[in-house]
């Protein structure tokens, strides 16, 4: 076989060199040898497969395992989600043994945020199973050398999670990896980390396939629910004790949201699907910073007599004998209200007020009416009627326009390919595409 050398080899490579970094990790005293046994097994795996990647073999298992899981997904998600309950057990099954110092609310807690990091993960492997229909379109990304980086990556998150926890003074259990309980967690972090991580980058190798190649995806309801399944997780790591946890979900709802905006611009999109998306941003800014001021007691949420009446202006009641109230001088609800005025603006604002030229527009109406009974010359003063013709500046309503063609002009731009039977809406790119040669 002919050897090569790419950018999947430079990948597994560099997923060789964080293997070898995960011996590194601290875990403690009495635990180098488990140390050792990781490094070297993650090692071996790795100097394997970048001998198959030279050998150009790898790409040919990878898209099996691939295949595999897609056509799986189901039983993916349900082994993630069972698995994530098993540490949990194993802690009651140790505490009642007394064998290791866990508490009762350690077992619950864990229990919780366990289900909801493995929630997480299969909402985002299910938002890659409904977009991606064939993962062939993915071998020209190098997907097996993201997949090597990726699991000696997510290892070493998961053992560097355990390291931090091991050299804190834990109230409620002892994370020394001694205990069944803190191995088996550690096992359930690398299937949150590697599956929620894996799921990022096939939806995002899949997206710029199809905008590589000038081809349109389109954006579903599913997917902002989906969405927020994932964002759920992080959600509750914001009222975590431990201020490592709650730094990641300072750090990491920024990122997806702000990352979904970036993918979501590469969707077609009707203008209803628009203001969902901007919908979706809005709220879950507002939940992102409620969360941090309710953290940082900007906001109090209990009983009235539990309150500091120096500190809090006057309660508004929530129900029975709770209520809520926000800090005097209300400068953070404001702040948060002006950034969401300018978002708002700088989003809607241009969605709203898109145009297209009139000769540009009447030459499409021509061009679709084109070999039919119908009138070009009225279908034009109908499409100046109702789509905010501009007589000054000679243009229309580019949303208006558009709807008006979809609904007038159905089972004209049907017929001439423009759109396909499943399409609900007619996007300015399909317009283009058609007709490149517009002369405008």
């Amino acid at each position: 076989m002919r050897v090569e050398l790419d950018l999947s080899s430079i990948l597994e490579a560099i997923g060789l060199a964080v293997s070898c970094l995960c011996g590194k990790v601290d875990l403690g005293s009495g635990t180098e040898k488990v140390s050792k046994v990781i490094s070297r097994s993650l090692s071996a795996f790795s100097i394997v497969y970048l001998v198959l990647g030279c050998l150009s073999l790898d790409s040919r298992f990878v898209m099996a395992v691939l295949r595999f899981s897609q056509r799986n997904w189901i039983g993916i998600c349900f082994y993630i989600l069972i698995f994530a309950l098993i540490p949990p057990a194993a802690a009651s099954w140790e505490r009642k043994k007394r064998s290791a110092r866990i508490e009762q609310s350690y077992v619950k807690w864990n229990g919780i945020y366990n289900l909801l990091g493995a929630l997480s993960a299969c909402a985002m492997f299910i938002i890659a199973h409904d977009i991606i229909g064939d993962f062939s379109y993915l071998k020209e990304f190098q997907i097996e050398g993201i997949i090597s980086v990726l699991i000696s990556a997510c290892v070493w998150l998961a053992l560097s999670y355990q390291s931090l926890e091991l050299h804190k003074v834990l109230p409620d259990h002892d994370a020394d990896i001694k205990w069944l309980n803190q191995k088996l967690n550690m096992v359930h972090l690398f299937h949150a980390f590697f599956f929620s991580s894996i799921s990022v980058v096939l939806i995002v190798c899949y997206s710029i396939y199809y905008y590589i190649h000038n081809l349109h995806l389109t954006i579903q309801p599913s997917y902002f629910i989906f969405l927020t399944l994932a964002l759920l997780f992080f959600y509750s790591l914001s009222q975590h004790f431990h201020n490592h946890v709650y730094m990641i979900f300072v750090v990491m709802v920024p990122v997806i949201l702000v990352s979904s905006v970036y993918w979501m611009s590469w969707f077609a999109m009707s203008e209803t699907m628009r203001f969902v998306q901007w919908i979706f941003i809005v709220i879950h800014s507002v939940v992102y910073a409620c969360l941090i001021f309710f953290r940082n007691k900007i906001i109090f949420m209990g009983k009235r007599e539990d309150m500091d009446e120096n500190r809090y202006g006057r309660p508004h009641k929530l129900m029975g004998n709770l209520v809520w109230a926000m800090e005097r001088g209300d400068l953070h609800a404001i702040l948060l209200l002006i950034i969401i005025i300018c978002y708002s603006v700088s989003w809607l604002v241009p969605m709203l007020t898109q145009r297209i030229e009139g000769g540009r527009a009447e030459y499409y109406i021509k061009e679709v009416c084109k070999d039919t009974n119908i009138k070009v010359d009225e279908m034009v003063e109908i499409a100046k009627e109702r789509c905010a013709y501009d007589e000054k500046n000679q243009d229309y309503d580019r949303g208006k326009y558009l709807k008006f063609m979809y609904e007038e002009l159905h089972e004209q731009i049907l017929d001439k390919g423009m759109i396909d039977d499943e399409s609900t809406f007619l996007t300015y790119e399909e317009l283009i595409e058609w007709y490149p040669s517009t002369p405008w």
